[in-house]
């Protein structure tokens, strides 16, 4: 019987799990993408259909769904297991310790609490009063449901009491974010007397909640929006609120269009502007802006034209510009947020996200230009301070000049001028730092060249394992005889993937070599043939003559054995020398003109 890992692989394409969190493009059978594990700007994450296995030949990671789920949400085994078993309909044994932990705890919290504000919205007094509200801000009722909006009594413990009737105890709750615990001891209800949003993630689990006050006023430490405290599952900084209905209109539209506020968002995708993500009540995060790129190199940013609007809007701005992303404005009118613009005039919103964005630079320019005169020094020296710190952050070179053309025309100033004066702006960046792969410990004083070209040569050879043609060099001489694999193959890891390709190839009994090498190989072995395996899947054959490659690899590696050997010779001889030891000069001597012959003839072959 098939373990749930193999249950779960067999019904569900790894192409279609990566392909919800990035965007792939065809590459032969394979697909690509820009990594979301480093920066990048030329795409090297791959995903290989055929061996359901993905890698990154910038940084070095790789891995089946399972490993890219849990590196993708910052997540355990067990919660990328529940994850992927839900999805393929496998199930798992509830009984089971290893997939009952503080997260999915939470999680099991987190889903009756919203059950509990759902049906608190639709069947009490004050909930009537809240949903009342939100039909009065233009909410369809389809799109609470869709949305699952629900809301919080008053009551200091009837959520408290709802989850501990349900086995929960007050630590959970507590360490759930659902209750508080205050100075002496008391416990009580975090959210009570509010409109409900829940946040879920891109897999539809509920993380944490907003909360808006709702039939009462604001006081001190009583703020209008509450959030989750940051939890096991929950860290505001990092999650979009809306992301899990987004993310196929953002690849569809290649563009998000960023909103304040939960009702700002909500609204805008009852509008039919389905590709609206919104941050929960924190400033835009570098977090928030890498997320943004697995999906789409555009950003429209939706804000109110007053100045609190556009002060909002440039917080996030140096961030966006140095991520890359072509950022632009949805500029709205008269004070108003999408949510009443939405209310009043729905296609007027989706008008101006199709319509009528501009580009965040040029929009600060017409801004900065109608606030200051052009005209006089005063009013260049200001217009320039306002733009040129967004034009020196624009990571296109291309995009830059432009900029800085636009700017001195405007201004009525050289070019030049415009250049000298962006070199004294100071623009810090931050730099991932490339994550180095793992090397392999045990292959010691194998050199880095040998270690390519031994790679190199497994590759080729595993595009032509299904032939089930060794070259000499790898052959038996005889039923008494081993092939020459230590020869070629210093690095372990080589040559265990060597030794398995070679049984493979040369047993009848083995129809699937891929799947042999792989089961045979130890575990510290198997990333290393992945990425050998997704490298040979790309070989371009067109401009490959494989029979040769190989023959080049083999004599390479040869060459630089027999460099190395030569070296050591020379080194063991001056030793000899000094002891005097006749016998012993007289056959390393002879040694070094045997090897210094079999390499001359090398070369010159």
């Amino acid at each position: 019987m098939p373990s749930p890992v193999e249950e779960i692989k067999s019904r569900l394409d790894i192409v279609d799990i990566i392909g919800g969190y990035l965007r792939l493009q065809k590459a032969g059978i394979n697909y690509k993408a820009l990594c979301p594990f480093h920066a990048e700007k030329t795409a090297s994450f791959f995903v290989s259909p055929e061996r359901q296995t993905w890698h990154c030949f910038g940084c070095a990671k790789g891995g089946d769904m399972f490993s890219f789920l849990m590196e993708m949400d910052g997540i355990e085994f067990v919660d990328a297991l529940r994850i992927l078993a839900q999805r393929a309909g496998v199930v798992l044994t509830r009984q089971d310790p290893a997939v009952r932990n503080e997260r999915s705890r939470i999680e099991e919290a987190n889903e009756l609490a919203a059950q509990f504000f759902e049906a608190q919205l639709e069947k009490s007094v004050s909930g009537g009063q809240a949903n009342e509200y939100l039909v009065s801000r233009g909410l369809k009722n389809e799109t609470k449901q869709l949305f699952r909006l629900g809301f919080a009594p008053a009551s200091r413990d009837s959520l408290l009491r709802f989850l501990f009737d349900r086995g929960f105890s007050n630590d959970e709750i507590i360490r759930s974010g659902l209750a508080i615990k205050n100075s002496s001891s008391a416990i009580y209800d975090r959210f009570r007397g509010r409109i409900m949003f829940p946040i879920f993630d891109t897999h539809g689990r509920i993380l944490g909640f907003t909360g808006r006050i709702f039939g009462r006023e604001t006081a001190d430490g009583d703020p209008k929006y509450l959030n989750t405290p940051e939890t096991a599952i929950f860290d505001k900084g990092k999650i979009l609120y809306g992301l899990d209905k987004a993310r196929t209109a953002i690849r569809t539209e290649n563009a998000v269009v960023l909103v304040e506020g939960q009702m700002d968002l909500i609204m805008s995708h009852q509008a039919g502007v389905e590709n609206a993500v919104a941050t929960s009540g924190t400033a835009l995060t570098a977090n928030h802006l890498k997320t943004i790129k697995r999906y789409t190199d555009t950003l429209i940013i939706a804000f109110d034209a007053d100045n609190a609007g556009e002060a909002a809007t440039r917080r996030g701005l140096d961030l966006a510009l140095e991520e890359g992303l072509m950022v632009r404005v949805a500029p709205i009118l008269g004070g108003k947020d999408p949510a009443d613009l939405v209310k009043d005039a729905p296609a007027s919103w989706m008008d101006i996200v199709k319509n009528q964005t501009k580009p965040i630079i040029g929009f600060f320019l017409d801004r900065a230009c109608i606030n200051y005169s052009p005209d006089d020094v005063e009013g260049k020296r200001k217009i320039s301070a306002s733009v040129l710190p967004l034009i020196a952050r624009v990571g296109n070179n291309i995009e830059q000049g432009h900029w800085i053309q636009e700017l001195a025309s405007r201004l009525g100033i050289r070019e030049e001028n415009v250049w000298e004066e962006l070199k004294r702006i100071e623009v810090k960046k931050e730099f991932n730092k490339p994550v180095e792969s793992k090397a392999d410990n045990s292959v010691g004083t194998v050199s880095s060249r040998r270690k390519q070209l031994e790679e190199y040569l497994i590759t080729l050879l595993l595009r032509t394992a299904e032939d089930r043609n060794l070259p000499p060099q790898l052959s038996a001489q005889s039923a008494d005889t081993q092939p020459n694999i230590d020869v070629y193959f210093a690095a372990s890891s080589s040559r265990a993937i060597a030794q398995a390709l070679v049984q493979g190839i040369s047993s009848e009994e083995i129809s699937d070599i891929s799947s042999h090498i792989r089961s045979s190989i130890a575990n510290e072995h198997a990333n290393i043939f992945d990425t050998l395996a997704m490298q040979a899947s790309m070989l371009d054959l067109a401009i490959i003559d494989l029979e040769d490659e190989i023959e080049r690899c083999f004599r390479e590696i040869r060459m630089i054995e027999l460099r190395e050997r030569l070296d050591a010779l020379s080194t063991e001889l001056a030793a000899v020398e000094r002891s005097g030891d006749a016998s012993r000069l007289s056959a390393l001597e002879e040694e070094f003109k045997l090897v210094s012959f079999e390499l001359t003839q090398i070369i010159s072959g």
